[in-house]
């Protein structure tokens, strides 16, 4: 099958700095929407129209933002918001991957030119899907099906040297 898409949207994009304190945003708002995609099913020959709906696994909003406090010129911590709407595992919009947030932080420390830095995500141990199994129609009898969840409550130390 192919098919083609059109997908209008705004990316936006800011980054502030008001004394110690300062933001990162950048998000996607988005229309992706199948064109152009017409086929007769192999079940049972019937045509599908698949024409205006949303592009499989891409959601119409996403978005981070990144409040930030340095607290001091070698000390910086911050938090992070990301936001990922709903999208769908299938072309015909019949099984939902449901929206959702996740929160991190982060505390780093520059002494000379070295960096230690620990970084934690998804903090609330927040359940997502990225994407289902396209292959498996939302309607089959089969109780369970596969799917990507995100990374549970997790957490990163590093050191990184600046040369």
């Amino acid at each position: 099958k192919f098919a083609g898409a059109k997908n209008i949207g705004l990316e936006l994009e800011a980054i502030g700095k008001f004394g110690i304190f300062g933001f990162h945003f950048n998000g996607t708002f988005q229309n992706p929407q199948f064109t152009d995609f017409q086929y007769h099913s192999t079940a049972n020959g019937t045509l599908v129209n698949d024409n205006g709906k949303q592009v499989r696994r891409i959601p119409k909003v996403f978005f981070h933002f990144t409040p930030s406090l340095d607290i001091t010129h070698n000390l910086n911590i911050y938090f992070r918001y990301s936001v990922y709407g709903k999208k769908y595992q299938d072309n015909e919009n019949l099984a939902t991957l449901p929206g959702y947030s996740v929160f991190g932080a982060g505390l780093s420390l520059n002494f000379k030119a070295i960096r230690f830095a620990i970084d934690g995500y998804n903090l609330t141990n927040t359940v997502g899907l990225t994407e289902g199994d396209p292959r498996v129609s939302p309607n089959a009898s089969a109780q369970y099906y596969m799917a990507r969840p995100i990374l549970g409550r997790n957490f990163r130390f590093s050191i990184s040297y600046k040369f």
